[in-house]
């Protein structure tokens, strides 16, 4: 009985510590438990955080909805707490499980912070810190905010701790990208290791590793570090530091770093984003140091830094620009840098031997070639400026390059200009209304116009520019000398001085829109004025630009023309004036620009040949290479080849571009008491000669005579016919005739010789020719009266043919008359003359083929007493 009594009183005991344990796990220890928590947290400075405890005991607890502010932005869905009495007296925890956290952190300014959480000072007592073996993540997102965007990274992982080791391992995903990050760290705390590992596709589409590696080590005054990185395609070869880098004066910390290949696809693609193109780069080296003395200045998150060193290596790749649309080709150089930061703005400047080069530029439709740049200069080097502060200025880049020479081509508008010694000067302030001013000037530039063969160079040319905050952007083009040459030698005219004021011009980003002025003092009472505009707005861009200058005059003094004359042998005189406009279409070209000439006057210094009263206008329709419209009427009051004087000229021509060549349309001459006119004569300057054929209507005898024949000469009638030509394009001198005939009118006609040289000279040639004959059957004297009555001549039927033969072209003089000397009747039923080897002017011979006897009869009968 007393046993079963001992019995029943223990079982009572148990029973009751039984249920006041379970009334402390249940009821006191759970709400002392989230009021100890609570407390904990305000005194962290989290006067809003709530939780719920979910469960209890001397193993473990369960804590739900834990929400660390009152807009949910730092929140735990659950956290597992696992312990044992004797590992609680020990001040440790076996077990931290975070399940389904969140928490939000903001990039501002260059700064991480958390959202909503508070910003506490560090105590200045002992660190505490809650031991554990084993902290895990599950299931947990960290949302970064930056620039309005929200970034979800979701992460797992764990950390334990040893006796004399700590390790982790944390699995998250960046933008789609798993990486894997291990730590380990020595209980004492002397050295420190990370490593991260992932895959992300490389160019071509293939999953590509990335490895980093990094080492923390402890010294006696600071520490040291050094690290490695491999990525698709790039390698950091070197990184590493040191602190303090000075054994004395201020302790400063250094870092060094090499890194090599092309640049990772993380940053191609969100520079792809703000229109960069730098998928095709070629590969670079970057080498450079970094010194800091690791103190912040008031309100800044960054401390000052110097860069002492930095050298970017690039080579050969392209790079492109989407707006503006700007491509280079074969872009490499050697860059060189020296920097610093200071109050959060850093400033970097280019050194000497710092070299970009390139195969070609593509600016829209304009390609500069093959071009080498100097970056830096002792007094103009290039300088980026930007800050990372808070308060920061505008970012500043100052470009400032020299290249020996660089050529400009537009293939669209066959445009090609070379640009000789330019330097450039440029200050931009990037950002969203970027703001520019500067200047790009030339020691020369050579301007091809189009496929012709004239060229358009400038010296001292420079081009100044000015953005404004608004976008427009005001430019002006100066310039000490513009001079038209051709075939690159010969200078056709030239000006300098006051004349050549500042080209103005303007454009407006906002609308596409550009402007153009110009005004230039030709003369005291001729002023050259251009205005234009282009649209951008187009696939294309589409201008229009319209000239005129009034009242000029042309004199043989001034020294353009004197470079003419000495270019071309031309003299030129008289006034002009100039009127039209130039289109741009479809990236050509298209002038309509007409020139009219007055009074003017146009005389050759190599031939005997002088246009006098030139009036007329020639309308170009394209400059590369020169074009016309057809029937390009000149009137020409007179005009001089050597001893042959035309008069009351019309000349209707059109240049023809394709191919070239110079249409002579009409051509009508009043010559020798009548009209010489042609059609449709052809000038090519890649055919050697010039073929036409000359046709004559009403040419007086009486003017042809004089011209053979000078005072000497002179005759009565009129002549027509058709006489082809041909002559060499380089010397008017060589030419030939080809079939043709001269046809005397109906009527009588008659010349008449004087008995001078011409004569004289005749009357040999004949003597030379029928000499043997003459002195068979015919006296002396019946033959001199034969000669005699030959210069006073009446015909009733005269013609010349021109007949092509073997050894040459044979001129054919046929004629029916009889002498006008009463005393020597000399008469003729047909004579014929001919002429061998006319055409080349060698030999000139007359052959009396009918009626000779008859002839020589009725001399000698009129001869006796």
């Amino acid at each position: 009985m007393k046993r079963r009594g001992k019995i029943l009183r223990g079982m009572l005991v148990v029973a009751v510590v039984a249920a006041v344990m379970l009334l402390l796990q249940v009821g006191i220890v759970p709400g002392l438990l989230h009021r100890l928590i609570l407390a904990g947290l305000r005194d962290a400075g989290l006067p809003e955080a709530t939780l719920e405890v979910r469960s209890c005991s001397w193993r473990g607890a369960d804590l739900i909805n834990v929400c660390l502010d009152g807009e949910r932005c730092n929140f735990i869905g659950a956290v597992a707490v696992e312990y044992s009495p004797r590992s609680l007296m020990q001040g440790r925890l076996k077990r931290v499980q975070i399940i389904g956290g969140q928490t939000l952190l903001r990039i501002r300014e260059g700064r991480l912070e958390p959202a909503k959480l508070p910003k506490t000072k560090p105590s200045g007592g002992a660190k505490k810190a809650v031991p554990f073996d084993r902290f895990d993540w599950t299931a947990c997102t960290a949302v970064i905010e930056w620039n309005g965007r929200h970034i979800d990274i979701p992460f797992e992982g764990s950390i334990r701790t040893g006796r004399d080791r700590m390790t982790g391992q944390l699995n998250l995903a960046l933008q789609g990208v798993p990486l894997q990050v291990t730590v380990a760290t020595t209980g004492s705390g002397d050295s420190f290791s990370c490593a991260v590992s992932g895959q992300t596709p490389d160019r071509s589409g293939a999953a590509a590793a990335h490895e980093f590696q990094c080492n923390i080590a402890k010294t006696a005054k600071g520490f040291t570090f050094a690290g490695q990185a491999t990525g698709p395609g790039w390698q950091l070869n070197r990184l590493a530091g040191r602190y303090p880098a000075e054994p004395a004066g201020a302790p400063t910390a250094l870092v060094e770093w090499e890194l090599e290949g092309h640049a990772p696809g993380w940053i191609v693609e969100l520079l792809a984003d703000r229109g960069y193109d730098l998928s095709k780069v070629g590969a670079m080296q970057i080498r450079g140091q970094l010194q800091t003395v690791l103190e912040k200045p008031a309100n800044q998150w960054l401390p000052d830094f110097q860069i002492p060193d930095l050298q970017v290596v690039m080579e050969p790749g392209r790079l492109g620009l989407r707006k503006p649309r700007v491509a280079l080709h074969g872009v490499s150089g050697n860059i060189k840098l020296r920097g610093h930061c200071e109050n959060g703005r850093v400033r970097l400047s280019a050194l000497q031997d710092s070299r970009v080069a390139f195969d070609a530029a593509e600016f829209g439709a304009v390609t500069l070639e093959k071009t080498a740049l100097d970056l830096a200069a002792d007094d103009d080097p290039c300088v980026l400026e930007f800050g990372v502060a808070a308060d920061r200025a505008p970012a500043r880049l100052h470009l400032a390059a020299t290249s020996a020479g660089t050529t400009l081509v537009s293939e669209k508008a066959r445009l090609s200009a070379a640009l000789k010694n330019a330097r450039a000067s440029l200050e931009i302030q990037p950002g969203a209304n970027p703001v520019a001013s500067g200047r790009i000037a030339a020691d020369g530039v050579e301007c091809h116009l189009g496929s012709s063969r004239l060229l358009l160079a400038l010296d001292g040319a420079t081009w100044k520019l000015d953005r404004d905050a608004g976008g427009l952007i005001e430019s002006t083009l100066a310039m000490d000398r513009a001079a038209l040459l051709l075939d690159e030698s010969k200078e056709l005219f030239a000006l300098a001085g006051e004349i050549l004021q500042p080209v103005s011009a303007s454009y407006n980003p906002a609308r596409h829109e550009g402007r153009i002025r110009l005004e230039w003092p030709l003369q005291p009472h001729a002023t050259l004025y251009a205005n234009g505009q282009l649209n951008f707005r187009e696939k294309r861009p589409v201008g229009f630009l319209s000239v005129s200058c009034d009242g000029f005059r042309v004199e043989a003094e001034q020294s353009a023309v004197r470079q003419l004359t000495d270019a071309t042998g031309l003299v030129v005189n008289g006034g002009f004036s100039l009127a039209g406009n130039v289109r741009l279409r479809e990236g050509r070209l298209v002038p309509w620009i007409t020139l009219t000439a007055a009074d003017a006057t146009l005389a050759s210094v190599r031939y005997r040949a002088v246009a006098e009263g030139i009036d007329g206008a020639m309308t170009f329709t394209g400059f590369g290479p020169i074009a016309t419209p057809g029937n390009q009427q000149f009137r020409i009051r007179r005009l001089t080849l050597g001893n042959l004087p035309l008069h009351d000229g019309l000349i209707a021509l059109r240049l023809e571009d394709d191919p070239r060549a110079v249409l002579v349309e009409r051509a009508e001459w009043g010559c020798l008491g009548g009209r010489v006119y042609s059609r449709a004569m052809r000038i090519d300057p890649d055919q050697p000669r010039i073929d036409a054929r000359l046709f004559a209507n009403g040419v007086e005898m009486k003017e042809l005579f004089n011209l053979a024949f000078g005072e000497g000469g002179s005759g009565s009638g009129a002549l027509y016919g058709m006489i082809p030509v041909s002559f060499s394009r380089s010397n008017p001198a060589d030419f030939s005739i080809g079939e043709g005939f001269l046809h005397s009118t109906t009527g009588t006609g008659a010349w008449t010789l004087a008995d001078d040289a011409h004569a004289n000279q005749i009357q040999k040639a004949l003597e030379q020719q029928l000499g043997n004959l003459f002195q068979q059957s015919v006296e002396l004297d019946v033959r001199d009266r034969i000669f005699k009555g030959f210069r006073n001549f009446e015909y009733s039927m005269f013609k010349i043919d021109f007949v092509q033969q073997s050894d040459g072209l044979l001129g054919r003089v046929t004629t029916r008359g009889h002498s006008r000397n009463q005393k020597i009747p000399v008469e003729f039923e047909e004579i014929v003359l001919d002429f061998p080897g006319l055409g080349e002017n060698l030999r000139k011979t007359m052959v009396i083929k009918t009626a000779l006897s008859q002839g020589i009869r009725q001399v000698g009968e009129s001869a006796d007493p």
